[in-house]
């Protein structure tokens, strides 16, 4: 139901080409988040359309030099990720999914020693246009491995 009612505000904002099983788990992701389903354009928008622009706040604050020379060998490391954890339609469980590319993630930007927050929050600027949203492994599995890159590719683009 909530699923439905969300393709409709959807379809209002000219947003089509999504399946149910998308759409029906991202309101399955987001539903504790918001108080009415109205509200949830405006807690997941990023899910279907890219960020125009980035809080300039959050490009001070975390697009140092230092990190922008990190999110390069990320947006490599995403972009050589096994496309099985990206089966956004496949047989493997969502849940699954989302816990691969954490794990794989985190564990490549531990390995390097690169702090944690500066990384993510860099990735969330440029998958959501600011440094707040939804964990990083459920945006990258919700929008895709290319459009990820794309994403990180506009981000450092713009800053």
């Amino acid at each position: 139901q909530l699923a439905e009612q969300f393709s409709a505000i959807l379809a209002e904002k000219g947003v089509t080409g999504f399946s149910n099983k998308y759409i029906e788990q991202l309101c399955a992701l987001i539903k504790e988040r918001a108080h009415f389903v109205a509200d949830f354009w405006d807690i997941c928008s990023y899910f279907f359309v890219a960020p125009t622009s980035y809080a300039e706040a959050d490009v001070k604050k975390f697009c140092t030099p230092e990190t922008m020379e990190i999110i390069v060998k990320v947006k490599e490391f995403i972009g050589n990720m096994d496309m099985k954890e990206f089966a956004t339609a496949g047989d493997t469980p969502k849940a699954e999914c989302v816990h691969a590319i954490e794990e794989k993630l985190t564990g490549y930007i531990k390995e390097n020693e690169w702090k944690m927050g500066a990384v993510m929050n860099t990735l969330r600027l440029f998958f959501v246009g600011q440094a707040k949203g939804l964990g990083i492994a459920d945006i990258i599995y919700f929008v895709g491995k290319e459009e990820a890159l794309r994403r990180i590719t506009a981000g450092q683009n713009a800053v």
